[in-house]
């Protein structure tokens, strides 16, 4: 079971570094998309869906590390 949880929030931890990556490059004029294709910002003239993209990243990011924080304090609880 604890492999399982291991795998998952190491899953976790890598979509949300990805996601935090393709928001920070897309402020730099460069969008990045899923895994790691690169295209200019001008070939995207949708602002509104880039936006509603990059929310989704920026959300997703969030709750991914509210998820590992909460990992990490109940495994230090069951510890002690």
């Amino acid at each position: 079971m604890n492999l399982i949880r291991f795998t998952a929030n190491t899953i976790i931890l890598v979509l949300a570094f990805w996601a935090v990556y393709a928001t920070v490059t897309a402020l730099f004029g460069v969008t990045v998309y899923f895994p790691f294709r690169v295209a200019d910002a001008d070939s995207i003239p949708e602002h509104r869906w880039q936006s509603a993209r990059l929310s989704v990243f920026v959300t997703f990011a969030i709750y991914a590390v509210i998820h590992l924080i909460n990992a990490v304090a109940r495994s230090t609880r069951s510890i002690s």
